[in-house]
């Protein structure tokens, strides 16, 4: 017994077991009053226990000391000590909490306003779990959500592929990949609308939708433009780019097939808000201008581009694909290896005609190469939080990386907790695939989290 909520129920850690909730029972210990003064109490030594913890942590001196790397920068002129130390510094108190439990969790996401969960389950559906109510009078951060008490948000036709809350707006886009039934885009605002209302558009020439990537809130820089009043969303039909635009006048989505390319469009992510990265099957990464239509390939990734997202620059990409792929590239310098070697190469030709059988192929040459483990897995989460410097992805082994965005180092890696010898795993590897997950601004801008599928739920990796 793991001790999960169960209604009616209460779980005594002492002895190991449930016990029915009594009620109108003062002289039993499992009266519904007597459970709640027991909960505050563990509560209560909990919060001291945590608190006397995280002082040890500070005083306790640390790994990679900010301090040092800034002296050695002053002494020696090192500026890439300081850098190379802030992802380790930053995620150096990182430890896990649950803060969900439900095996059939796909995908997440969290309005940071009011901290409502948005979860896709694989019954295809999308609901709001509820706080639990001792977290919500204490006011503590982050919640713990209940499975038991959720509302229904969402009922779709096929297996879910993607889902994004606009917390701007709080408008909400929900893809399908289709079955019998056809791939739909499903928008809604929950807020405004209440559960199951919505708009659904159904792309005419697609057979599936593989991803879907809203546009987000950019600081203003050199490279982007100021905010316009109108929500734009990118969406991967098969091989057409689908563009989704709305007004703030009007509350109806407007649709247009932006662009066919020559294979699957898996990947996608906004490098300003005007431009669009197009991650495809074959390993081509293109661009996509909103202002003139017009697109470019920039990058060849040597496998399927399964999921890209934007680095600490307009121009730096971060692809992560099959046979253990994850790269950081610059737009910039992406020439192909092969064009670079084709100097070197014609040389040795001369000696050797069996020169170009050990060409190393076409693909672009990256900036940095993280070690990943992940042969054939498509759907597994990534992440990059560009300030912070970190790249987190979720490898086959259903553990959580996160690597510095400056080297390529391992800053930290989560395992997942396997069971006892004696229990046989219950969850198929489809279940314990981590699909999902986000760097999260945590409550009052305090610091920055990690949340991501995990154990059968959601977890959040933090301080």
């Amino acid at each position: 017994m793991d001790g999960r909520e169960i209604p009616g129920y209460y779980f005594d850690r002492e002895k190991g077991k449930y016990f029915i909730i009594l009620k109108n029972s003062p002289e039993s210990q499992y009266d519904a009053d007597n459970i709640k003064k027991r909960q505050r109490e563990e509560r209560r030594r909990t919060t001291e226990a945590d608190l006397h913890r995280r002082r040890q942590q500070r005083l306790a001196k640390p790994t990679f000391s900010l301090a040092r790397a800034s002296v050695q920068r002053e002494l020696t002129g090192d500026r890439q000590a300081a850098l190379s130390a802030w992802p380790h510094m930053s995620t150096a108190g990182y430890e896990t909490l649950n803060v969900y439990y439900s095996p059939t969790t796909r995908f997440f996401d969290l309005d940071p306003n009011n901290q409502d969960l948005f979860v896709a389950e694989t019954s295809s559906v999308v609901q709001i779990p509820q706080p639990c109510k001792y977290t919500q009078h204490d006011f503590e951060y982050p919640p713990e959500y209940s499975s038991h008490h959720a509302a229904l948000l969402i009922h779709l036709t096929s297996e879910i592929s993607s889902m994004h809350y606009m917390s701007a707006s709080g408008a909400m886009v929900t893809t399908t990949f289709g079955s019998d039934r056809p791939p739909v885009i499903y928008l809604s605002d929950p807020a405004r609308d209440g559960p199951c209302i919505g708009e659904q558009i159904t792309p005419s020439s697609a057979t599936t939708i593989w991803t879907s990537a809203p546009l987000p809130s950019f600081s203003t820089s050199t490279h982007s433009v100021p905010a316009a009043d109108t929500e734009h969303i990118a969406v991967g039909a098969s091989r057409d780019l689908v563009m989704l635009s709305r007004s703030q006048q009007t509350s109806l989505w407007d649709s247009k097939m932006a662009k066919k390319f020559a294979s699957d469009v898996l990947a996608l992510d906004w490098l300003d808000h005007k431009t669009v990265a197009v991650g495809l099957r074959d390993g081509n990464v293109h661009i996509y201008d909103t202002r003139s239509g017009g697109s470019s390939q920039v990058i060849s990734h040597p496998t399927p581009v399964t999921h890209l997202k934007r680095a600490d620059d307009f121009t730096r990409i971060v692809c992560k694909g099959l046979q253990n792929t994850l790269m950081l590239y610059d737009m910039r310098y992406a020439k192909p290896i092969e064009t670079l070697n084709q100097h070197s190469r014609s040389k040795k030709r001369k000696h050797n005609r069996n020169s170009q059988q050990s060409s190393t192929g076409t693909h672009s040459r990256p900036l940095l190469q993280f070690p990943y483990f992940n042969e054939d897995t498509t759907d597994l989460g990534l992440a990059v939080h560009s300030r912070l410097g970190l790249v987190a992805a979720a490898d086959e082994d259903a553990r959580v990386v996160l690597w510095s965005l400056k080297n390529g180092d391992v800053v930290r890696q989560f395992e997942t907790p396997k069971p006892l010898a004696p229990r046989k795993s219950i969850y198929t590897p489809d279940e314990m695939r981590i699909r999902c997950m986000r760097f999260v601004e945590d409550d009052g801008g305090s610091g920055v989290s990690l949340w991501s599928v995990w154990q059968q739920g959601i977890a959040r990796f933090g301080w």
